[in-house]
């Protein structure tokens, strides 16, 4: 039942970005092409924040320095580590960041159908 509910909201996040595309608020190259650890880290210095994404992944508990430094709501968290997913660093990253986050939320009682998802497209 899980599974299905995954790919249920798989699914609509797949419609979503349709629809998105075809009124022209998403450009389509760009709706599969990520984005660069460049990107994010123009994107943090463009709001004036001193922030560097891959020394957080250079972190032994990433989500932990996250939610200790920058103090990040659960939300917050799970949108950088989607948008992390989403971008060029190696799988390995991507793995471990995935990992710690759900550990994370999951010890909060928080459950990210997100998060889940991701791990069940990797496994």
């Amino acid at each position: 039942m899980e599974d299905y509910i995954l790919k249920e909201i798989d699914k609509i996040g797949l419609i979503l970005q349709k629809i998105a595309i075809k009124l022209k608020i998403m450009d389509e190259n760009k709706a599969n092409a990520g984005c660069t650890m460049i990107d994010i880290k123009a994107a943090f210095t463009e709001y004036g924040l001193n922030f560097d994404p891959a020394a957080v992944l250079s972190e032994k508990h990433p989500v932990s320095f996250l939610v200790d430094t920058l103090h990040l709501s659960d939300e917050a968290l799970e949108l950088f580590v989607l948008t992390m997913l989403h971008s060029d660093i190696p799988e390995a990253s991507k793995q471990r960041l995935l990992s710690d986050a759900i550990t994370y939320l999951d010890s909060k009682d928080t459950y990210s159908f997100s998060l889940h998802s991701m791990m069940s497209k990797t496994l």
